[in-house]
């Protein structure tokens, strides 16, 4: 069995425990108020006084079963039962005496003594009776409101594990981007190093801590504008094309309006746009052009990241170098989403390869 918390009175669900009592016993003095005066019998009007003071007072003496069925948490069905069935006998036998008072100063019983003992007996029998049965009822709502109380508050519980899971993966997806785009910027780096360009290492230096200082501020999680993730994404670019000069065009077909209405992940389009620099600007001895455009269709924001490399030749979504790239994208906006996102990828019909996700364009995730 559970223990017995001393401030439970002045908890929201202990307040609420004693509104409901109150207002249920009150209920039944209506109700008997009503049918007495449907049976055109006003007495009750001069009993009011009296009447309404006793039955908050009888209401009071339900309260201490509140703390008893908190403490019976851990019972069997059995026990709890069998507690409750003494317990509404005790508390259904002081209700009575206090009706016995009650009826004593309304001169129902002329005095308490042996001389009107029989009266004193059929008039406690009849109130207890009816006592109990309200006072067992009175328990049992009590012990329900707690049982759906506490599933609401394990379901609740079990819902913030599960968003603090969702929050963790998202934050393991997220913090796997940087040590990839890492990798691949050193790299360039050293060969910028090694092939004597320092000027271009040190401004692809220079871009790169602006780069990670954007990026690895923002919460893993952060839900951001698209204006904000362009921001991001053409530090980014700014770096690659110090690698790939004249190689690597960019052309955003992006709405000014839709910058600031659609919301996303952070950081969800950069690993799309590498995936583009990887497989089409880097292999290729021409110009590429990477062009990104976002719209608005069915309740939807639609971001398509599209190339003019070589997309037919190389199957791009099952080649990455990290095992990252489209399938880390595809988890981010799964995990955020759920079935309301879909990323597509494949080779465009007028050549090249192209990208593109569909999710809600403002802030729905289940996190």
């Amino acid at each position: 069995m559970g223990t017995l918390r001393r401030d439970i009175w002045i908890t929201p669900e202990g307040r609420q425990v004693v509104w409901m009592t109150l207002a249920s016993w009150l209920l039944v003095l209506g109700v008997y108020q009503l049918t007495e005066t449907l049976s055109g019998r006003f007495g009750w009007l001069y009993d009011i006084p009296m009447d309404v003071p006793a039955v908050v007072l009888v209401a009071l003496l339900v309260l201490p079963a509140y703390p008893l069925v908190l403490a019976l948490h851990e019972a069997t069905p059995w026990q709890k039962w069998l507690i409750f069935f003494v317990v509404a006998l005790v508390i259904a036998s002081l209700q009575s005496m206090v009706n016995l008072v009650e009826n004593r100063l309304l001169g129902v019983i002329p005095r308490f003594d042996a001389a009107h003992a029989d009266i004193i007996r059929e008039r406690f029998a009849r109130v207890m009776q009816g006592h109990f049965y309200k006072t067992f009822a009175n328990i049992t709502l009590i012990a329900f409101t707690v049982q759906v109380r506490d599933r609401a508050a394990d379901r609740m519980a079990l819902l913030e594990v599960s968003a603090r899971a969702d929050r963790a993966r998202l934050a393991a997806l997220r913090l796997q981007l940087n040590p990839h785009f890492l990798f691949n910027t050193l790299n360039a780096i050293s060969s910028l190093v090694g092939a004597g360009r320092t000027r271009e290492a040190d401004e692809m230096i220079e871009r790169l801590s602006d780069f990670l200082r954007q990026t690895l501020e923002e919460d893993v999680d952060a839900i951001v504008p698209l204006s904000q993730e362009l921001a991001a994404l053409d530090s980014y670019v700014a770096i690659e094309r110090i690698r790939f000069g004249e190689r690597l065009n960019i052309e955003l077909n992006v709405d000014r309006a839709l910058r600031a209405r659609i919301l996303m992940p952070s950081l969800i389009l950069q690993p799309l746009v590498e995936n583009a620099i990887k497989y089409a600007v880097a292999p290729a001895r021409r110009p590429v052009t990477i062009a990104l455009s976002a719209w608005e269709e069915g309740g939807r924001a639609v971001i398509e990241v599209r190339d003019d490399g070589a997309g037919v030749a190389v199957d791009r979504s099952s080649i990455t170098s990290t095992g990252l790239g489209l399938a880390n994208v595809r988890q981010r906006l799964e995990t955020l989403y759920g079935e309301a996102a879909a990323l597509a990828a494949g080779p465009d019909a007028t050549g090249g390869w192209r990208v593109r996700l569909r999710f809600p364009p403002t802030i729905t995730s289940h996190l």
